[in-house]
């Protein structure tokens, strides 16, 4: 065939076309938005993965209810746990529960989804308003021998009604705020606060396969098409593997390589106590999407072991294998789960077994439990009644450590019988020397407010050779203390190369004076991390008020990404009671009252708002209101110290003392309050004319709230009051030993001519 030279010109063009076409479109595929494709997409290719993840707890996050699915026995089953009757049945191939609902009647709630495995699984039934809730009952699914198969209770130890907090009507056991984002993938809440209702949606029902890779959909089009795609059609790219290098006479392996920490940031999405600030995948930078919980003491014991449910991450950072580059899948295999290795071969991948597997080591005989890496570095913890979870700070043990602040004894794990004393010698005998320059001393001391621990609480807090969670949480330690030592030591630390750090920084100084927060925080609002801007905004908001017209405008960008973030939160009680905060620094009081309707209608019994929202009402001159709520706070709570202060005070305020020296007296003995509580509890008894009741207290108390000025100058003054003068040596030895500079100090000290060191 003979072409014309258009016709040669023409084919010419068309070439040259589809050549610039190909990278084009490849172009505009990359810069499309992904879109999720579900996990049967991926089992096409790779279907050795993908079996893997049907026998993980990932895959049974949460499935609907199918004779398969339910592992419970509900062949007319009754638990009967608080007073309660629960009956667990079938009907028409359906499962059911027959329990109390949140109006103390007894109805019948069809379950519609399992939540969870194995060692226990839950179950989900559907309320009004879209939402799921959580029953607080739940199947113990380990084997028959170990206790399991058998029903019981999650708060066993719990005063359980319809106002509790963890009855399962409540908004504690709400499944489409508390669990869904991190048992779905894809999941949005849909939440309208207008009338409370959730629409909430998912692209798979339980973590599959796009949970953790992202949207798959351009990834799926580079393996039909083989476009040229960064990251292969994904939006960020998976861990580059590290070698870890063994060298010549060295025990522990090093890595080889860039250190990358983009897979711990993604498992520790969901494997953290932490509250969400940005949607965003976060794999680039952790701290831009969450807020970690530090190691408060609600939280974890003084060094550092787990306590409350807090899962892996906070605890994982803490160690020495996070810092070294260690991820999760050096020890778990991402899809099934699974340890890659059993026993301490696990541990040996890195740590040479001729040095650390030996009973020259671990002290232990050979292959016997307490041979066992995991059972001397990551002691376990029973959560939810069954479920043993074990500590990844890699701890240390250290039984000097546990008798002072009251942290576990890792030995007494296994050694039950026996007592802290024991283990001290046993390791004194081993010739082992308990490490006693630890920052966990500091930290426990810091919590009691003791002010004699500061210089070495700042010691430890600007050690860079400690984990930078560790640091954040001694820096947040410090806003306890006013000294200018204090302060200093804080504004050194806003400028921490560790956002945890500079985060803690900006929190210890909630409280500074006025000047000084504006001055240190506001260059902190255009910090690069959004976990710090956040914090930020947080601390200068009750400034705003007064700031001048030039610094406010300062404020509009911040505020409106701190308003943002609020509105991820806007379906909890806690989201809502932080913006009612802020509204009340902008002086809109209008939209602050809303606010506060709109927690309880979330939770009726949100303690916090009932407290914050008795307050807001006396600052609006509606006291009789504000009782209101503090009745109502103290019927859910009667445990609180915050609670019984408060109520406590408004008491005094209407002059009804006689009612009111019990619930302060309440509010000072509870061990969950504060030298402050004690404090105003003594004055209140002096008051009264029980000025020698309020020495006794004061006495009392001051082991519990060891070197507080207040409390020990309070107890001098009463017992000059009484004439009791020879009884002053002791709390003014306290006092000169942790503030010899305090002038009020110096004169007590002159006045009686004592030699207090003697």
């Amino acid at each position: 065939m003979i072409w014309s030279k258009i016709e040669m010109e023409l084919a010419w063009w068309l070439k040259l076309t589809c050549l610039l076409l190909i990278p084009i479109l490849s172009l505009a595929d990359q810069n499309s938005t992904a879109q999720f494709i579900g996990s049967d997409q991926c089992k096409n290719c790779h279907l050795d993965i993908s079996q893997k993840w049907e026998s993980s707890h990932h895959y049974k996050s949460m499935q609907i209810v199918t004779d398969e699915t339910v592992l419970g026995n509900f062949d007319n089953q009754t638990l009967v746990s608080h007073d309660i009757t629960h009956k667990l049945f079938k009907r028409n191939k359906e499962y059911f529960i027959n329990t109390l609902d949140s109006e103390s009647a007894y109805q019948d709630f069809k379950i519609v989804h399992t939540f969870g495995f194995y060692p226990l699984q839950q179950y989900l039934v559907k309320a009004e308003d879209g939402k799921l809730q959580a029953l607080n009952i739940a199947w113990d699914s380990r084997p028959e021998v170990e206790g399991g198969q058998r029903w019981f209770h999650l708060h066993p130890h719990e005063d359980i009604t319809p106002e509790h907090p963890f009855h399962w009507s409540n908004h504690f056991a709400n499944w489409n705020s508390r669990c869904a984002e991190c048992h779905s993938t894809n999941l949005n809440k849909n939440y309208d606060s207008s009338t409370n209702e959730y629409a909430t949606s998912f692209s798979e029902i339980n973590v599959a396969c796009e949970a953790c890779h992202g949207p798959a959909s351009k990834h799926l089009s580079w393996a039909k098409h083989g476009q040229v795609l960064k990251n292969k059609g994904f939006d960020g790219d998976k861990n580059s593997p590290i070698s870890w290098i063994h060298d010549a006479g060295q025990p522990i392996a090093r890595p080889k390589g860039l250190v990358s920490q983009r897979e711990v940031n993604m498992c520790g999405a969901c494997h953290s106590r932490r509250i969400q600030i940005d949607k965003a995948m976060p794999l680039d930078n952790f701290h831009n999407h969450y807020a970690i919980e530090t190691l408060s003491q609600d939280l974890y014991f003084a060094d550092g072991q787990i306590k409350d449910e807090v899962f892996v991450l906070g605890s994982f950072l803490q160690s020495k294998m996070y810092r070294a580059g260690v991820t999760c899948s050096n020890c778990h295999d991402p899809h099934s789960s699974k340890l890659k290795i059993e026993g301490n071969g696990l541990c040996s991948q890195c740590h040479a077994p001729s040095v650390f597997d030996s009973p020259s080591h671990h002290r232990h005989i050979a292959d016997s439990e307490g041979a066992a890496c995991v059972n001397c570095h990551m002691p376990a913890r029973t959560y939810m009644q069954v479920d043993d979870r074990r500590d990844h700070s890699f701890v240390i043990p250290n039984p000097l450590i546990s008798a002072e602040t009251g942290a576990p004894d890792i030995c007494l794990t296994c050694h039950s019988d026996q007592a802290t004393s024991w283990s001290a010698s046993i390791f004194k005998k081993w010739g082992i020397e308990s490490k006693t320059d630890h920052w966990a001393f500091s930290h426990f001391q810091a919590n009691r407010l003791n002010l004699s621990t500061l210089d070495d609480l700042i010691r430890y807090a600007n050690d860079i050779g400690i984990a930078d969670i560790t640091r954040a949480t001694l820096v947040e330690n410090l806003a306890a203390f006013s000294a200018p030592k204090a302060i200093e030591a804080v504004l050194i630390n806003l400028n921490d190369d560790s956002p945890l750090v500079r985060r803690a920084a900006v929190e210890a100084l909630r409280t500074s004076p006025e000047e000084i927060r504006w001055r240190a925080l506001s260059p902190m609002l255009r910090d690069e991390s959004k976990s710090v801007r956040m914090q930020t905004i947080r601390v200068l908001a009750p400034l705003i008020r007064d700031l001048p017209k030039h610094r406010r405008t300062e404020m509009i960008k911040p505020l409106a990404e701190y308003r943002e973030f609020l509105k991820l939160h806007g379906d909890t009680p806690s989201g809502q009671l932080e913006l009612a905060s802020l509204e009340v620094n902008m002086e809109n009081r209008g939209a602050a009252l809303l606010s506060y309707q709109q927690a309880l209608k979330i939770d009726r019994n949100h303690v916090a708002t009932l407290v914050n929202l008795a307050d807001f009402y006396r600052g609006s001159g509606l006291e009789s209101k504000g009782e209101n709520m503090l009745l109502r706070a103290l019927r859910v709570a009667p445990d609180s110290a915050a609670v019984n202060h408060s109520y406590g005070l408004l008491l005094v305020r209407e002059q009804r003392y006689g009612e009111a020296l019990s619930y302060l007296e309440k509010g000072a003995q509870l061990a969950n309050g504060q030298p402050r509580f004690a404090y105003i509890y003594a004055i209140a008894l002096d008051s009264m004319g029980k000025t020698e009741k309020s020495v006794e207290f004061l006495f009392d108390i001051i082991e519990t709230w060891p070197n507080q000025l207040n409390l020990l100058m309070t107890l001098v003054n009463y017992l000059e009051k009484l004439g009791r003068e020879e009884e002053i040596l002791l709390p003014l030895g306290m006092l000169q030993s942790f503030a010899p500079n305090v002038p009020e100090v110096q004169i007590l000290v002159r006045k009686y001519s004592l030699d207090v060191n003697e």
